[in-house]
């Protein structure tokens, strides 16, 4: 027995109780309300949720990539440490290319009023400064026109969104099925 009592307070906890049993006390319930709150599934706010990465990805017989073409040249992030950039540039223009060229629901605004909102009623109000509105889309293309000119470093006289459809071959091959413009933005 004292060599699990050793053991326990060599850990970060038990460094933690014998220096301050109150900073010990307020870490320690976090981390039980997170491990409680995941177990259960629990989404604690609109911004957080559990399962976010949770999903299975099956495979395919054919994917989809986006190609960003600006001033005859593609768009192409080496491994750096650019990735909230490159984060920036995909995750808006996918959303944008679903809302106006696919005709789909903006998907986080259902999520806030379909699931959000009846949890809590008091801020269903502010669900449309949470959520794109049709201003916010139709001031997309310039907006991104000017991200993607301070992120490449030179003025973009013409910028096309390719989307392309992909087969993986067995060897590894890569196969282009088909390739269309979705958006052109001059």
């Amino acid at each position: 027995m004292k060599a699990v009592r050793s053991i326990l307070m060599n850990t970060y906890f038990g460094k933690l109780f014998r220096k301050d049993k109150f900073v010990f006390c307020i870490v320690f319930l976090f981390f039980l309300f997170s491990v409680v709150a995941n177990a259960i599934r629990l989404e604690t706010t609109p911004f957080f949720l559990w399962n976010l990465y949770a999903e299975r990805y099956y495979p395919a017989d054919d994917y989809s990539m986006y190609e960003i073409r600006y001033n005859n040249k593609i768009l192409n992030f080496k491994h750096s440490w650019k990735q909230p950039q490159q984060i920036l540039l995909m995750d808006p223009l996918l959303n944008y290319i679903s809302v106006r060229h696919d005709h789909q629901p903006d998907y986080w605004h259902r999520y806030l009023e379909d699931h959000w909102a009846p949890m809590h009623p008091g801020f269903k109000s502010w669900i449309p400064n949470l959520s794109n509105q049709q201003a916010q889309y139709d001031a997309f293309p310039a907006w991104y026109v000017n991200y993607l000119s301070s992120i490449v470093n030179e003025p973009i006289t013409d910028l096309a969104v390719l989307k392309k459809k992909l087969h993986y071959e067995k060897d590894g091959r890569i196969i282009e099925i088909a390739s269309d413009t979705i958006r052109l933005i001059r």
